[in-house]
């Protein structure tokens, strides 16, 4: 799938339309068409249908969707959202258009309520991609909203949903409720995220003439991972080769209490195809590994132990990559082996859990870091490095990764529905894989594996390799959903669910 930003298709009209190759009111006559043509299986020849229209562009494809449903003998009222006439000179002309052909057009904030407590169709055509803003609390078009959203109607929203910002993800106060959204040429980054995505239902696209090859001659910073994504990332496996050519991770994962972290992590990136895998840790950790895993290399190690944990850290340089902090446990001393590996090794960092929550009081390090690391926080260690609210985040996922990649240079793996891989360049990619049944303990063990296994062996770039190894992680899950159920399905089942998936 691919989604871009607003602004992508914006310049790729305006492209059109400098060089004369589209008109714009016939581009929003097309538009309306093309939506009309998508739900009409949607309405029945008796419901009632009313248009929430606001005063931009996208009010225009609503009245002109009003018009079309008119002159095929529905029962359809348009309703003028923000109380006022389309702005524009295009949607002026199909608010006309409609009005001349016996439309009716209601005003009044009472009456408008009255008309949707009984709709049985609402369409939303408030807002189209330049909204930015807040349907607040209080406001006359939240009450309509607020109404259309309780009503027994089915809900469809033209291009976005009123109320979602479709670059970012957020929703700012209200949000129109869609149960359908037909989006106009492509889909958004921004309806792909949470909290957008709760509110734009079904989605599906009206091609309305601007091609694929214009919108992708724009730089667009969103990717949408998928399986020719992966195809695309990782290359077959060359027939005269050997471990080394596919890398040398180390894991420095577990702890006494928490052995389980360093078997589904270390298991995982084996699972990748990792050349070499060792795992250093605790005793205990190793004798439990061991039971489970033929193939890594044991390192004992207690970070706890300065002489141990001193000799040992001259040896990381031997690596390509290093997983450090599932299970690992936090104590000073782990944090201090911590930030020497950040400025001292050479390796690609991958820092999961524990390390991620030692890095709190001292998130600057990973500026030190001499590659880009991949972190991958859950929102509530995203809240502990950024200072910022879970509940903030969590609004405002897209934002809140990138902008934390380009500040502290590293690669953000935020975690959760629809996770958000970000790297400090602007770049993110939006996963749509995966389900409930990863909410559990172990599951982000293993995905910090495979991208660091993924890291070691692929020769792609982390960026990538985070974005792959996400999509993989949820794909796995969705597979065993229809297994075991995502109440049954278990972290330990996904290592050897995605390995079907790699080239």
């Amino acid at each position: 799938m691919k989604a871009y930003l607003p602004g992508v298709i914006s310049d790729a009209e305006k492209v059109l339309f400098e060089k004369r190759e589209a008109d714009p009111l016939d581009l929003m006559k097309k538009a309306a068409a093309e939506v009309y043509k998508n739900i009409s299986d949607l309405l029945r020849r008796f419901d009632a249908i009313t248009v929430l229209c606001g005063k931009g562009n996208n009010a225009g494809d609503g009245y002109e969707l009003a018009r079309l449903l008119k002159r095929d003998g529905f029962n359809v009222c348009c309703i003028a959202a923000l109380g006022v006439m389309p702005a524009t000179d295009i949607a002026k002309d199909r608010y006309n258009a409609f009005v001349e052909a016996g439309g009716k057009v209601e005003y009044d904030e009472n009456a408008a309520k009255d008309i949707i407590a009984m709709s049985d169709v609402i369409f939303d055509a408030v807002f189209g991609i330049g909204f930015k803003g807040s349907i607040e609390k209080g406001s006359a078009l939240y009450e309509l909203i607020d109404t259309a959203n309780r009503s027994r109607g089915k809900r469809i929203a033209i291009d976005v949903p009123s109320g979602i910002n479709p670059s970012d993800g957020s929703v700012g106060g209200a949000a129109f409720l869609a149960d359908t959204t037909v989006t106009i040429t492509a889909v958004k980054a921004g309806m792909l995220s949470y909290p957008a995505k709760l509110f734009c239902g079904n989605i599906e696209t009206a091609d309305i003439g601007i091609s694929s090859e214009l919108l992708d001659s724009y730089e667009n910073p969103c990717v949408v991972p998928d399986d020719r994504y992966v195809k695309r990332v990782l290359k077959k496996r060359i027939t005269v080769s050997n471990k080394g050519d596919y890398g040398k991770l180390l894991c420095v994962c577990g702890s006494e209490y928490m052995t389980g972290a360093a078997v589904l992590s270390t298991g995982a990136a084996l699972r990748a195809g990792t050349g070499l895998v060792t795992l250093a840790s605790e005793e205990s950790v190793i004798r439990c590994a061991q039971s489970h895993l033929l193939e890594p290399i044991y390192i004992p190690l207690s970070l706890e132990d300065e002489r141990e944990t001193d000799t040992f850290l001259q040896s990381v340089s031997k690596y390509s990559s290093i997983l450090i902090g599932c299970g690992l446990g936090q104590s000073e001393k782990k944090r201090k082996a911590l930030e020497y590996i950040i400025k001292n090794a050479d390796a690609q960092l991958i820092i999961d859990a524990d390390g991620i929550n030692m890095l709190a009081d001292n998130i600057n390090v990973l500026k030190e870091a001499k590659k880009a690391p991949i972190i991958t926080p859950h929102p509530g260690e995203f809240s502990r490095i950024s200072g910022l609210d879970v509940g903030y985040i969590n609004d405002n996922r897209i934002s809140c990764a990138v902008g934390f990649s380009k500040e502290y240079g590293c690669i953000t793996v935020l975690k959760g529905a629809g996770t958000i891989t970000a790297s400090p360049d602007g770049r993110f990619a939006v996963n749509t894989s995966g389900n409930a049944g990863l909410a559990k303990g172990g599951s982000g063990d293993v995905l910090a594996g495979l991208i660091a296994g993924l890291c070691a062996c692929s020769g792609a770039s982390p960026y990538e390799c985070a974005a792959v190894g996400v999509y993989l992680h949820g794909r796995a899950a969705d597979i065993l959903r229809e297994k075991y159920s995502e109440y049954g399905l278990l972290p330990s089942d996904l290592s050897e669910e995605f390995a079907k998936l790699l080239p």
